[in-house]
């Protein structure tokens, strides 16, 4: 947990996979790369530890839960429905508590195993072929994450129903526009690619029909 008071520059943290949720009712503004975030309580934001983050903008200071974990081996998540018993839980009203069953508006933390997260099957493939586009992918998802929490914020406010409804159906084209992409990239580099061998070729096939089925459900 940090508590921040004014603005300044993130420290660069290679390797690591990092998590960002406002515990307290402050209003900040992230600057990562080209893009601009404002976070208010309950909001979350996932960046890679090499990312230049910097925080340029609060209204007062405030709380904030910083999750970092080894990019080879954990990811840092939150969960905002009742799930598993023990964990640290944010409470309702931003304070971390340990052990105990999170009330219906409480918010789990937990570290997801990124062997088994990423686990499709025997094999796998890594994405060195987004390389040249990872900027851009990441900035998209950024963009999504901050439609869902507008989403999520307007339920709680009891927003605008029609707003709410035009929001999510943004955020389900912007989700398809990303499949999209890292389905073609999929299929340029592990079925299309001239030096792949029959069964590479087939596994990668097999991988995409899993992950299509799986999406269109």
């Amino acid at each position: 947990m940090a508590l921040l008071e004014r603005p300044a520059l993130f420290s660069a943290l290679p390797g690591m996979e990092r998590l960002l949720m406002v515990l307290d009712p402050i209003v900040i503004e992230l600057a990562i790369r080209d893009d601009r975030r404002t976070l208010r309580q309950r909001d979350v934001m996932a960046f890679r530890g090499d990312d230049p983050v910097a925080l340029v903008a609060l209204d007062r200071p405030g709380r904030v839960l910083n999750l970092m974990g080894r990019a080879d081996r954990w990811l840092p998540s939150i969960d905002r429905s009742v799930g598993a018993p023990f964990g640290w839980i944010v409470a309702p009203g931003g304070d971390l508590v340990l052990g105990q069953r999170p009330a219906a508006s409480a918010i789990e933390i937990h570290f997801a195993d990124v062997e088994k997260s990423l686990n499709i099957g025997e094999g796998g493939y890594g994405m060195s072929h987004l390389s040249e586009n990872t900027d851009a992918l990441v900035q998209r998802i950024h963009r999504i994450i901050g439609q869902l929490q507008a989403i999520e914020r307007g339920v709680l406010a009891d927003a605008d129903c029609a707003k709410t409804l035009h929001l999510t159906a943004a955020v389900r084209g912007a989700v398809g526009g990303l499949m999209d992409e890292l389905i073609e990239a999929h299929v340029r580099a592990h079925v299309a690619d001239h030096g792949l061998t029959p069964d590479e070729r087939d596994e990668g096939a097999e991988a995409l029909i899993l992950a299509i089925r799986r999406y269109a459900k």
